[in-house]
């Protein structure tokens, strides 16, 4: 037969676990949500493609030979 003080025993230990597995949860969802924003980092930076074109026929010059030297 339970008394009183175990009565309060378990509702101490009833409050402890649920704390616990509370903490539990927001510690394994803190660590998937940090582990997704790496992860959407890298792949932001894996897939980031870049283009270019450049006309360099504006900055072309004559070419002028030289022939003996000074």
């Amino acid at each position: 037969m339970l008394t009183a003080y175990d009565d309060v025993r378990l509702e101490a230990a009833a409050g402890w676990v649920a704390e616990t597995q509370a903490e539990r949860l927001r510690a394994e969802q803190h660590q998937q949500a940090a582990t997704a924003a790496k992860t959407s980092d890298k792949a932001s930076h894996l897939t980031q493609t870049v283009r270019a074109s450049v006309d360099l026929a504006a900055h072309r010059w004559d070419l002028v030979r030289v022939r003996g030297g000074t």
